[in-house]
């Protein structure tokens, strides 16, 4: 009777286990964070954050042959410190050497990837501070990758924007 309790025990809560693990690792729970320099300057929109990187740290996480999956999830992932949305999974910083080496990327790749266009045209925009398409960007991507949950809603606020700095990298 007791083997039979375990085993059924077993199959209940194994399931429930993984889905649980499988959430973790879908927040930014063991998402770790990023190490940046962070500056504000203001502009016309407002507030704008910089963050800066070293550029050799860039270029190792960024090489050369990504792959057009790869090109769009830094893409998606930079977003998320510009936009409003009700569900974001992972942050990486959106820094002026990414969005570079990004772009330096995607146009050396250009005949590889079918979308090649729609990433030059976020990251020229991106390139010279004008982040104010930014849901719109990000909704693009998102539809590239057939999205279903967390469309992006509109911009966050200058305030919304360090907060989620604040929480999802650490300033040096």
């Amino acid at each position: 009777m007791m083997k039979g309790y375990l085993k059924w025990l077993a199959v209940i809560s194994l399931p429930i286990i993984l889905i649980v693990i499988s959430l973790l690792f879908l927040t930014d729970i063991f998402t770790p964070k990023s190490e940046v320099q962070l500056t504000v300057e203001e502009s016309e929109q407002g507030a704008i954050f910089l963050i800066e990187e070293e550029k050799e740290v860039v270029e190792g996480e960024f090489t050369l042959d990504m792959s057009e999956a790869s090109i769009q999830r830094a893409i998606h992932l930079m977003s998320h410190q510009k936009v409003k949305a009700d569900q974001k999974w992972g942050a990486i910083p959106l820094s002026p050497e990414r969005v570079e080496r990004l772009l330096e990327i995607v146009q050396l790749n250009r005949d590889d990837y079918a979308h090649a266009d729609v990433y030059e045209s976020i990251l020229i925009r991106w390139s010279k501070q004008d982040f104010s398409r930014a849901d719109h960007d990000h909704n693009a991507i998102w539809k590239l990758q057939n999205g279903t949950v967390g469309k992006a809603t509109g911009l966050l606020t200058a305030e919304e924007e360090e907060a989620f700095i604040r929480k999802h990298f650490k300033s040096r």
